[in-house]
């Protein structure tokens, strides 16, 4: 059977987007591990058929995005301020992103067999995503267990909600 993974495209576009906008690194862990002062962590929450289509279906991702900023005292000037503005570039970010382009678009020799032309598998492969936003922003999310005994980490979950039409590909 021959499909992409749309997940992971997602999640590649997600990690390349925050990373240019906030030159943080950007991480795929499932539990909270300590890498710098400032970084981000973005796990899949959840996938759901919303329609069937000719040909398709459309699919709805939901991610959560997690921005730990490891910081001494809390002050509205070093941490409140600071919060909030890196939010609010991140919403920025994905509104006027809502549907990116993949520029990684390659021709894969093994659909050749399949009869597809170079064309039509580049037009399916640089859709990403369509109607990507954040939906929910919590500056006091419940903490993990790991994450509880560090003091001075202060954190702000994200929950980015977005559509992707998946294609039949046989």
């Amino acid at each position: 059977m021959i499909y992409l993974d749309q997940g992971k495209r997602i999640m590649n576009k997600m990690q390349e987007l925050i990373f240019n906008e906030f030159k943080v690194a950007v991480h795929f862990d499932k539990d909270y591990a300590f890498h710098s002062s400032t970084f981000f962590n973005i796990f899949l929450n959840s996938v759901g058929d919303i329609q069937p289509l000719a040909g398709g279906l459309l699919r709805r991702y939901i991610f959560d995005i997690r921005y730990y900023l490891f910081r001494e005292g809390y002050a509205r000037h070093t941490h409140h301020e600071f919060l909030s503005n890196s939010t609010e570039r991140l919403m920025r970010l994905f509104k006027n992103y809502p549907s990116p382009d993949n520029a990684e678009t390659t021709f894969s020799t093994y659909l050749t067999r399949w009869a597809y032309s170079i064309d039509y598998w580049n037009l399916i492969t640089q859709y990403i995503w369509h109607d990507g936003r954040i939906t929910d922003i919590d500056y006091n999310p419940s903490l993990r267990e790991n994450e509880s005994d560090k003091p001075n980490l202060n954190v702000v979950n994200y929950q980015f909600s977005c559509m992707s039409s998946e294609p039949d590909y046989e």
